[in-house]
């Protein structure tokens, strides 16, 4: 991991646990079709196989994509946007093929 995905990933992780996170309705209605739950998301931010600079989203923020491991073993990815003030914005999540 680069530099700069690690530290996206670290901001990521203090958003998380100083709860500067919000989801967007997508992402709510993803991570319950796919039965999946928080935990899984934090398994994937503590433990990513990889993080992936998407590009930035509608307003600006770079846009990453976190994949990994869900907590029962499947492969997950989850697309988060940084804003300026540090708050993660959880986007999407998706099966990872």
């Amino acid at each position: 991991m680069d530099e700069v995905a690690q530290k996206s990933l670290e901001t990521i992780r203090l958003a998380i646990e100083d709860e500067r996170i919000e989801m967007t309705s997508h992402f709510d209605e993803r991570i319950a079709e796919r039965g999946l739950l928080w935990v899984d998301v934090l398994v994937v931010v503590d433990e990513p196989l990889r993080m992936e600079y998407q590009e930035l989203e509608e307003h600006g923020w770079p846009k990453w994509k976190i994949a990994g491991t869900s907590a029962d073993g499947v492969s997950v990815a989850i697309v988060v946007a940084i804003r300026p003030d540090n708050r993660v914005r959880f986007v999407t999540i998706f099966w990872e093929e």
